[in-house]
């Protein structure tokens, strides 16, 4: 478990697996708060789901043709960089696109 500094008591499980990656780990959209719904981890890649999946999609790079995750808790469609206001990638409009 983590445990808060304030708090080292009050201790919760794991993080939020859309923020334990290492692009841009922590910048902004994330908390450092061990009991938030996202908690970004101690560090990238602290979940050991985060870095397996990490490096199997490393293993198949030269494979893949796309990479799509559902996402349903808020029914919203999630783009890459999400790490900052007005920041896309460079194919923005494709994925608008699909999404529509």
């Amino acid at each position: 478990p983590y445990c808060t500094k304030e708090e080292p008591n009050q201790c919760c499980y794991g993080a939020d697996p859309n923020r334990n990656w290492d692009f841009k780990w922590g910048v902004a959209g994330a908390s450092s708060n061990p009991c938030s719904e996202i908690f970004k981890g101690p560090k990238a890649f602290s979940e050991v789901e985060c870095k397996q999946t990490s490096v199997y999609q490393l293993s198949i790079v030269k494979k893949l043709k796309a990479m799509i995750t559902l996402h349903s808790y808020s029914e919203d469609i999630l783009y890459p960089y999400g790490y900052g206001t007005g920041v896309y990638p460079p194919d923005v409009k494709e994925l608008k696109a699909l999404g529509d």
